[in-house]
């Protein structure tokens, strides 16, 4: 009878693990179709909320660290298919590399005069978060230029935006 017990708990464990494993899964896959927009058009846009820099720079860290912890947890509990296991690796070595695109996107900017500037980079296109202040037709130009040499994307694929 105990051992029936364990049994028991044993397989209730193993499918509770599943579930979870599955749900992030599923939560994370629901999240990178949200991330699939691709900007058409390079335009300087005002933004549609006025948030500073750092709070937008804070959110994507944020998400960043909450998706790399999620993949990473999915690799490491040895619970997932090999095939969930070899999407969850594609998927952390493409935000990995977005990511390192859009920290030396950033550290270009600062140097070309740009302070305060974000760069959120989701699916082959960029866009550029700056002062309203620091916007004008030439600043946008060299703008969409440092995005096209330093993250690869097409000037198609560039929305620079103002927030104040």
């Amino acid at each position: 009878m105990k051992k029936e017990t364990d049994k028991a708990r044993r397989q209730a464990a193993g499918r509770a693990v599943l579930l979870v494993l599955l749900v992030a899964a599923a939560a994370l896959l629901w999240w990178t179709e949200g991330r699939q927009d691709t900007v058409r058009e390079t335009e300087i846009l005002p933004s549609p909320s006025p948030l500073p820099a750092q709070d937008e720079r804070l959110k994507r860290e944020t998400a960043y660290d909450r998706d790399v912890a999620t993949l990473q947890a999915l690799l490491e509990s040895g619970a997932a298919d090999e095939a969930t296991q070899q999407m969850a690796a594609r998927k952390l070595s493409a935000l990995i590399e977005e990511h390192q695109h859009e920290i030396g996107l950033e550290t270009a900017l600062l140097e070309a005069g740009y302070e305060n500037a974000v760069v959120l980079m989701q699916n082959g296109a960029v866009t550029v978060l700056l002062p309203e202040a620091a916007l004008s037709e030439a600043a946008g130009v060299q703008i969409v230029e440092l995005c096209v040499i330093h993250a690869g994307v097409g000037p198609e694929n560039v929305r620079v935006m103002g927030h104040r």
